[in-house]
């Protein structure tokens, strides 16, 4: 990554769990999207990730392990639920900005 860059894109990895199978270390933030059909967890631990559902269908989309963030400090889809823009905390305490896709 380039030193002028603002932002790294990180693609999302389909899965098929469902919200009741979901473990993780610790939940760091949430939000959904405007429709709130979709909900998206962030966690903290030593590489952090977010996980995508579907709350109709009770069926993860897919989750992304986000590259030297530890900490998702919060996220927020866009308009047409095709990204996710994720603020984050790196391992020594950077911010970190992401966008996911």
């Amino acid at each position: 990554h380039g030193a002028n860059e603002k932002y790294v894109r990180q693609k999302i990895f389909p899965s098929t769990r469902n919200v009741a199978a979901f473990t993780s270390p610790e939940v760091s933030c949430m939000c959904t999207n405007n429709d709130r059909h979709l909900i998206a967890l962030g966690t903290a631990e030593l590489k952090a990730h977010v996980y995508i559902w579907d709350i109709s269908h009770d069926t993860e989309i897919g989750s992304v392990a986000l590259a030297n963030c530890s900490l998702v400090c919060c996220m927020k889809f866009n308009k047409n639920n095709r990204h996710i823009a994720v603020v984050g905390l790196s391992k020594d305490f950077r911010q970190m900005i992401l966008l996911t896709d």
